[in-house]
């Protein structure tokens, strides 16, 4: 079994003007060695959409096993030469120490893929692939998901492997807007690596073969329920690509404003809401069942009236979710939410600010997760953390059934006048022929 790791261009010609690489016995294992902890770094962040420059957690147990028990003379070599950095921070049992990669690395680099040169080290990674295996596919969730993985096709659509650039400026030249855009290079490469593990997939009928592929993860479970697994981390722009393998067109089940409607949910349930006025909780009631929150909030806030959606979103769950936020948008939505927002507020001083998230992960599980594993097992599905996927035949029985799970867990807080049809909502995620850019081109 061959094995490729992915580094930049000319970290193996630093290594070797090294004391390490010289006086090392056994050199390609140790090159071996540096790639792999670029890699996973590299990975890590490709796989969560973050910046090249992201810390990432690696545990001294998957450093010993990969790099071997002198794993810290890796980790200095690297050092050393400026071209990684340890945040030695760390919590037993909470969190490890993390790794982050230099601008000396990466600046004016291209991102490469390179065989595993020690057969030594490619049968370490053999060996752990496959009991990787052995464990994920005794899990029955994790196995359905890998199945249904497999039953999705990516249509080769060029445009779509291509991250849109990034908007740099905007100014005026005689009564014109002029915008000036950047590629950004890590996210040109993320796309393309994307595009070549989606391509691999289409081929694939063996769930074994995914663990192999670069950019591929387990899927896993986080201890609030929340599932993890490769579809979430393909980008949206590539997702509009996605039909099943009888390339029936591909459609979403979702949660009106998810998060933001489990927290308002989670509240009521706890009967702290009982403090605030009745007002308050009929209100935020209705707009959450109407699924109007967001548009609420937009209408009656100066501070948020001229965002777009995604700004808005993004501003609001950022406040929901931070450690402290005193500025005018956490004072407009305790303006608006005077009783949600002081129980949010509670929660934080008494838990920490992460208990917020974990309150609404747990909740989102106990909704999506519990759905998707009592349905036909030949039916095809996957969770996307707030919502399901499936075809066209199947997505209304998906529908009706979070209806259901949703007013088993919070029907009983509610008042049964209320109608649920909108808190979750249908959507056509795949492209139609007739959107692709090629059908476009061709007429």
């Amino acid at each position: 079994m061959s094995f490729q790791l992915r580094t930049f261009n000319g970290l193996s010609a630093l290594i070797k003007q090294t004391d390490h690489y010289k006086h090392s016995r056994e050199k390609n294992s140790l090159l071996d060695k540096v790639n792999w902890l670029v890699s996973y770094i590299l990975d890590i962040n490709q796989k969560n959409n973050n910046d090249i420059t992201n810390y990432v957690n690696i545990s001294s147990k998957e450093l010993k096993y990969n790099l071997g028990n002198k794993y810290l003379d890796v980790i200095n070599t690297l050092e050393k030469e400026g071209l990684i950095v340890t945040n030695n921070k760390y919590s037993v049992n909470r969190y490890t120490k993390s790794y982050g990669l230099t601008k000396k690395l990466f600046k004016g680099r291209q991102i490469i893929s390179v065989e595993v040169k020690s057969n030594r080290f490619a049968k370490k990674l053999e060996k752990h692939i496959k009991n990787q295996q052995k464990e994920v596919l005794k899990n029955p969730l994790y196995k359905r998901v890998l199945t249904n993985t497999l039953k999705i096709h990516f249509i080769n659509e060029f445009v779509h492997y291509i991250p849109l650039p990034n908007l740099i400026e905007q100014y005026e030249v005689n009564g014109h807007l002029v915008t000036n855009y950047e590629d950004n290079k890590f996210q040109l490469n993320r796309y393309s690596e994307f595009g070549k593990i989606l391509k691999s997939i289409d081929k694939e009928t063996d769930a074994e073969q995914l663990f192999k592929m670069n950019l591929f993860f387990s899927p896993s479970r986080s201890e609030y329920g929340r599932l993890y697994h490769f579809i979430c981390s393909v980008p949206s722009r590539i997702r509009e690509l996605m039909r099943t393998k009888e390339n029936e067109l591909i459609y979403e089940v979702d949660m009106s404003s998810a998060q933001l409607t489990i927290l308002i949910l989670e509240w009521i349930k706890s009967g702290k809401h009982n403090k605030a006025k009745p007002e308050e909780v009929d209100h935020l009631t209705q707009l959450l069942l109407n699924g109007n929150i967001y548009n609420y909030i937009q209408t009656e806030s100066s501070h948020f009236r001229d965002m777009s959606y995604k700004d808005l979103k993004v501003s609001i769950l950022k406040i929901i979710n931070a450690k402290e936020n005193p500025g005018t948008g956490n004072k407009e939505l305790m303006r608006l939410f005077p009783g949600f927002m002081s129980w949010i507020k509670r929660l934080k001083q008494k838990e920490g600010h992460q208990y917020v998230s974990h309150i609404h992960q747990k909740a989102e599980s106990d909704i999506f997760i519990d759905v998707f594993e009592k349905l036909p097992n030949d039916m095809f599905a996957l969770p996307i953390h707030d919502c399901i996927i499936s075809n066209k035949e199947n997505i209304e029985t998906i529908r009706d059934r979070l209806i259901e799970r949703f007013k088993e867990l919070y029907g009983a807080y509610l008042n049964s006048q209320y109608s649920y049809d909108r808190v979750f909502k249908v959507k056509r995620v795949s492209l139609k022929d007739e959107d692709l850019p090629s059908y476009q081109e061709n007429l």
